[in-house]
């Protein structure tokens, strides 16, 4: 059986509990569904939430105390894995699902800013091998850890969005070594250092990008910054998306705080049924030129609006 974890805080429950909704009701294959979440009283939050919603199979929600206890005894020999699923909640995304799979398992991390439009199955997972969703921009940040990852000759993976992950057993002594040499214990408590970690992760094992067009990550274009700075904000900014091709929708960029007005508008019900599996496409390495030209395609983007005097509507949104 395949075991989906969801990482959620106390945050992200207005949102988590539409993508819990829609994929107990919309996903045609069995599962187990593990929450796992932060303090105590966020784990009676979410076990309020799942208590309304009809399970598909068997369901538990974890705290961070019951993941600690069971990190202690996994990670006992990668001692710098278990300092590092302490270091950012978003970290635990790459750390802690493993620690409550069964054995041998398929395992699938969500997001909570997702949603599934239509009925649909997931990709087969692939034994060894890591799949994420793509996007056309990267998420590596902060420089400085990039730059650290490019001196130590260390791959990563362009494009990737971490909506989705499905991975088997992941390769821990590498990873616990890693981390040291990103930066350890020094590392900034930011979540995009989730993001450098799984694009390594990705090139290290190999896997490939879910076909974007069902797996779909909410873009920041120009024609979008362009809208919401003419004004045009919210869920209307749902309307744009192709919804009914989707199995899964990524409202990353800030789209998420849109999710809950979209829902109950209706903008991100599906009535089509996408029940055929999708193409996988191999990775792509992150070129330190590709990498210093996207760098400077940002800072010049936000000279340009400096100049005439326009906010980045997306800036602080991460």
């Amino acid at each position: 059986m395949i075991q989906i974890c969801m990482v959620a805080g106390a945050n992200a429950i207005s949102y988590a509990e539409h993508a819990i909704e829609s994929l107990f009701r919309n996903c045609a294959q069995d599962f187990s569904f593990a929450l796992i979440t932060d303090k105590l009283a966020d784990k009676v939050a979410y076990e309020t939430v799942l208590s309304r919603l009809a399970p598909r199979g068997p369901i538990q929600v974890v705290d961070e105390d019951y993941c600690d206890r069971m990190a202690s005894e996994f990670f006992k020999n990668h001692p710098n894995v278990q300092r590092f699923r302490k270091g950012h909640p978003c970290w635990r995304k790459i750390t802690d699902p493993s620690l409550i799979a069964p054995p041998g398992a398929d395992i699938i991390v969500l997001d909570p800013d997702i949603y599934f439009p239509n009925r649909f199955l997931f990709e087969a997972t692939r034994p060894g091998q890591l799949l994420l969703m793509r996007q056309q921009r990267h998420c590596l940040l902060p420089d400085h850890v990039v730059q650290t990852a490019f001196r130590m000759k260390l791959s990563l993976a362009h494009h990737t969005d971490i909506g989705v992950a499905q991975h088997t057993a992941l390769p821990w002594d590498w990873i616990d070594q890693v981390i040291v040499q990103l930066g350890g214990e020094g590392l900034p408590r930011v979540p995009h250092i989730e993001s450098i970690l799984w694009a390594a992760i990705a090139m290290k094992i190999g896997g490939g990008y879910l076909d974007s067009k069902k797996w779909s990550c909410w873009e920041r274009t120009a024609v979008k910054r362009l809208l919401m700075i003419a004004g045009i904000q919210g869920a209307l900014m749902l309307r744009l998306e192709k919804i009914n091709a989707m199995k899964c929708f990524h409202a990353s960029s800030g789209a998420k705080d849109w999710l809950v007005e979209g829902y109950r508008r209706g903008l991100l019900q599906g009535n089509m049924q996408q029940l055929e599996p999708s193409p996988v496409e191999p990775y792509i390495e992150l070129t330190q030129q590709a990498y210093q030209k996207g760098e400077r395609l940002k800072a010049r983007y936000h000279a340009i609006l400096r100049a005439v005097r326009l906010r980045d509507p997306l800036r602080a949104q991460g």
